[in-house]
């Protein structure tokens, strides 16, 4: 007695890349249309920019860091093709030179970019060449007409900080506002110093008709929790002093 032949199941090969699979039949320019939509109702995004380097490395200008970017990239550039192509045109691949790295998808008509601390800052608008010899002041990356909405540093000690005319000079060049962010301490004299310096600076580059006592807010512990958790920015490093762990 001859059996039957049974039937393997052939799968159909998967079509190479992703495709449009809530409306598959939409005509092309309503999917347009659709993904234009959806790219001009996202929200503006925090780019957090930090130093991974340990603290309890001394800073040298031998040993240049390599400064981390961190944030969430939209969805709708790793969705499929064409939403990739229509939210292109929105998000710029930038800082790529500045991170040493893969660039960065920046939305320069809203994203804000976030400085960990002083030393991500200072080491993302310069580098030290391959010999080590000499410092290069180099610009963002990107285009000289497209401005950074919003440039914001936190954590930084400014008791310690010393920013040359040639970083800030920069820094003002490719932004449109400078925010001092800063967790809840004790404020002394040379942080308002420098917090004053730096509105006067502020005056001389931007329209006079800013008002910088609503541009440098100083922000609580809980605020920054509640921005680290919303954008996905790494929290400050622990650091080690004899037996007890403390965060800074």
């Amino acid at each position: 007695m001859r059996r039957k032949s049974r039937k393997i199941a052939r799968f159909k090969k998967k079509p190479e890349g992703r495709v449009f699979t809530l409306f598959p039949k939409l005509p092309l320019e309503l999917r347009m249309m659709v993904l234009e939509t959806a790219v001009s109702e996202l929200a503006p995004r925090i780019v957090s920019v930090f130093d991974p380097t340990p603290k309890k490395v001394a800073f040298t200008t031998s040993s240049p860091c390599k400064p981390v970017a961190s944030y969430a990239i939209p969805a709708l550039l790793h969705t499929y093709s064409e939403s990739r192509r229509i939210a292109k045109k929105t998000y710029d691949a930038v800082f790529s030179t500045n991170l040493r790295g893969a660039p960065v998808y920046f939305n320069f008509s809203q994203d804000i970019l976030l400085f960990d601390d002083y030393q991500a800052m200072m080491w993302f608008f310069s580098f030290i060449d391959e010999v080590g010899a000499t410092t290069k002041r180099i610009l963002s990356g990107t285009v000289v007409e497209k401005k950074i909405p919003v440039i914001g540093i936190l954590n930084a000690k400014w008791e310690h900080l010393v920013i040359s005319n040639n970083l800030a000079e920069n820094m003002f060049r490719i932004s449109k506002e400078i925010i001092l962010l800063r967790q809840d301490r004790v404020r002394n004299s040379f942080e308002l110093f420098y917090r004053d310096w730096c509105v006067r600076f502020q005056l001389a580059i931007m329209p006079i008709d800013l008002k910088p006592e609503s541009k440098m807010p100083i922000i609580g512990h809980s605020t920054v929790n509640q921005m680290r958790a919303k954008f996905n920015i790494p929290g400050p490093k622990p650091r080690i002093t004899g037996r007890k762990l403390r965060v800074w």
